[in-house]
Formats: C-alpha cells, structure tokens, sequence
C-alpha cells in the first residue's frame, strides 16, 4: 500500500499479518509503525545499503534510527551492509549477515542429452562455439552484433543466439539483425523437423527458454549491462551453468554479485565495446580458461549459498517467540 498512516493502518486491520518482511531496502515508515502498533513483527533480509545510498541515510539517522528501531531482525546480506545499517541507527543486537537470497537459485538441471538436442535443433556441430547474448535491451544488440562480425573473421564458425529481454522487441531486434547484413533464424520458427541450416544468428524469441539455453553456450554476455539506465540482469544463471559470464559496466542492480564474480575470476566486467570484443577475443580462443572460469563461477556460488536457510531459521526463531 501506499506508505500513508491511513492507507497501511487499514491494510493492516483487513490483512491481520503474523509476520512482515521485507526485501533488501524496503523501509517504509509509517507501515512499520502501523504494524509495531499491532505487534506484528518486522524483518528485513537480503537487506543491503548501498555505498551511494549511504550518506543519505546516515544525515537523515535521527530519523532512521527510530524507524529500524521498529524491527524485530535485520538480515544483512555482507558485513560492510551490516556495519552501515547499525551507523544509521539500527539496533546492533538485531543485525546479522545472512548472505545474498540470490545465491540460492534454483538452475534446472539440463542433461547432455537435452543439450544434444539443442544443439541439433539449432544446427550446431558438437563442439561448435556459440556465443549468448541474454536479455538484451535496445542499444545492445548493435554492440552485439558489430562486435560478432568483428569475432566471425577470426573464428569463421562462431554463431550468435541473441534474447531480447522483452517479447514485444522480438521484431525490433529481427530488424537490427537484418540492416546489420546478417541472416537470421527465429527459434519459433524451428519446430516440426525444422532447424537452423546457415544462419549466422538465432533470434530466441520465446519466453522462459534462456536459462536453459545457457547450457549449451560458449561464452555468456549479460545484457543490461551495456548501456546506462537499466542495471544489468543477473549473471547467476548462467554462472551457475558453469559458463565464462561477460558484463559491461552497468551492473548497479547486482553490484555486489558483479564485485564478487570479478574478484573470484568467474567473471569478467568490460567498459566499452572495444573491450567487450577483446576479452570474447580471449575467451574464445582458449578453452582452458572458459573452463576453468566456469568451474569458478560454479564454486563462488556455492561458497555464498545458504542464505535462504538461515534467513529461514531466523524467521521461524521471531514466529517461536512469545
């Protein structure tokens, strides 16, 4: 609801939560109130404070220290999140570091003979590279695309599977693909017998396909990630494939996965075109280093994984108290 004292005084009443909790900065205050009024405890997991976000929050603390003082638990998702929520005013006593939720999702498990599969149906030789472009936005498939022609003179039998983030751009993006020169096939277009014959790009223009596509590419760029205004998407999915994962240097929305990623060398952030088509240069040129940066991503997800259980136990410890 609107954070207004009438508006969440009446959601309250009509919902009668036992529990609240909110996602990583989510502070509402005159909910939280509302809802302290009603003893319905509050807790916030997976939370973070940006370094941006900080000082904002740190000149308003007379303020916010007395709306955290509101919740019950605050399951931060690193120390450095945990050490600005109490400099803001939370209370020390009630804050923990639980890890990132979104180290625990859940990647379906493609078999090498679904894999096989696709690589039949899109008419790719076994070993074959592709490159993915996932979740695309507009101004990303031409940097895409010119950086493909670019790597096709060095590595004649690469293809490119190109996933715009949003259905309705499927055509937009078909149109850019073809006034770059290239020919294209639709993966709509592949059912009943047919596949790919010599297309140079498959357009993935369906919905819910991408995550396991990514079991079957070479090297994975993030889209999202190289134009300003929208964040990036989340380079987990492919990471957790196993796969070499490339971003540009608009990632605000997985900052810290991003940091972490690049640290443990399972993933590489470039800063501009030219870049880009560099480290695909690299990559695509050595299969030690795709494998070994794949097996890392693998790892770092499991290191960091689990706070989903202890966010859990946290959750059943507030409902078990009087």
């Amino acid at each position: 609801p609107f954070d207004l004292p009438p508006v969440v005084t009446c959601a309250v009443r009509c919902i009668q939560p036992a529990l609240f909790i909110a996602l990583e900065t989510e502070i509402w205050p005159n909910l939280y109130l509302a809802l302290h009024k009603k003893g319905v405890p509050i807790l916030i997991v997976s939370g973070r404070i940006s370094e941006r976000s900080f000082p904002r929050y740190r000149a308003l603390r007379f303020f916010f220290g007395r709306v955290l003082a509101l919740v019950s638990r605050l399951c931060m998702q690193s120390s450095a999140d945990a050490e600005r929520i109490k400099a803001i005013g939370a209370p020390a006593g009630r804050v923990s570091v639980c890890g990132n939720i979104k180290f625990d999702l859940s990647v379906p498990d493609v078999s090498s003979g679904e894999q096989q599969e696709m690589r039949s149906l899109f008419g790719l030789g076994p070993q074959q590279p592709l490159l993915i472009a996932g979740s695309t936005h507009r101004g990303e498939e031409q940097q895409v695309i010119e950086t493909f022609i670019e790597l096709r003179k060095e590595v004649p039998d690469l293809v490119l599977l190109l996933a715009p983030r949003h259905p309705a751009r499927f055509d937009e993006a078909a149109e850019t693909i073809t006034a770059c020169g290239l020919a294209f096939a639709r993966r709509t277009a592949l059912t009943n017998g047919a596949v790919r014959t010599d297309e140079p790009v498959i357009l993935l223009d369906t919905i819910g396909e991408l995550v396991r596509v990514y079991a079957i590419g070479t090297v994975i760029v993030i889209g999202g990630s190289l134009i300003e205004g929208i964040g990036g998407h989340n380079p987990l999915e492919p990471a957790a494939a196993g796969k070499p994962v490339v971003f540009g240097p608009h990632m605000q929305n997985f900052k810290q996965i991003a940091r972490i990623l690049c640290e443990q060398q399972a993933a590489f952030q470039v800063a501009d075109r030219a870049a880009l088509a560099g480290t695909l240069r690299t990559l695509l040129g050595s299969p030690d280093q795709r494998a070994a940066t794949g097996a890392q991503a693998r790892a770092v997800i499991r290191e960091n994984s689990g706070a989903a259980g202890r966010i859990a136990d946290t959750v059943e410890s507030v409902l078990q108290q009087p």
